[in-house]
């Protein structure tokens, strides 16, 4: 063995779901020890029916170029499914190889950590379409992703709260009401 598989460290995978993905992906018994270096090898992962919803272990997977986490597509209802509960994104802000990310139909509110990744750049492609982004996803962190040339597929983007403003005649000054979404 050399210098490398001896100081690799096992990498904690919270998410059993995760977890199956990568030892898929990297040709592993179910539950053998997944390390570092193994991560490290790891290209690609694509997994959209896991029902994944941690990312905790995969901050390890250095030279991961494509990751797959998005929805699944039912032909019959002609409509996404969200087949996996992902919200957060903080394990792929150290992942700077990465050129194509596919996270449709999860539960992701904020998307800082990719703005954060500062590998995602001109050419690269982030889908994030049919998630419950909050104000600063929609207004500040999409627009400073695609300001440095990502292309990032976003439709229904609605923020995760409304106001709504009340003017009465009567002389009553205006009123703002922030409510829920049906």
């Amino acid at each position: 063995m050399g210098a490398d598989f001896a100081s690799a460290q096992i990498v904690s995978i919270t998410d059993s779901n995760l977890r199956a993905a990568i030892e898929s992906a990297l040709r592993k018994t179910p539950g053998t020890s997944i390390t570092t270096t193994e991560l490290a090898t790891l290209a690609e992962l694509i997994a959209p029916n896991a029902d994944i919803s941690d990312l905790t272990g995969l901050e390890a997977a250095t030279n991961l170029k494509r990751l797959d986490l998005g929805a699944a597509y039912v032909a019959a209802e002609g409509r996404s499914v969200n087949s996996n509960a992902i919200s957060d994104l903080s394990p792929l802000a150290g992942l700077t190889n990465l050129t194509r990310l596919d996270l449709e139909g999860n539960n992701i509110s904020d998307i800082l950590p990719l703005v954060s990744n500062w590998g995602l750049g001109e050419g690269e492609e982030v889908i994030v379409s049919e998630n419950p982004f909050n104000d600063a996803s929609i207004n500040v962190h999409i627009p400073a992703l695609q300001s440095r040339g990502v292309r990032v597929f976003a439709n229904d983007l609605k923020p995760t709260t409304l106001e709504y403003t009340l003017s009465l005649s009567l002389g009553y000054n205006l009123i703002h009401v922030p409510c829920t979404p049906p």
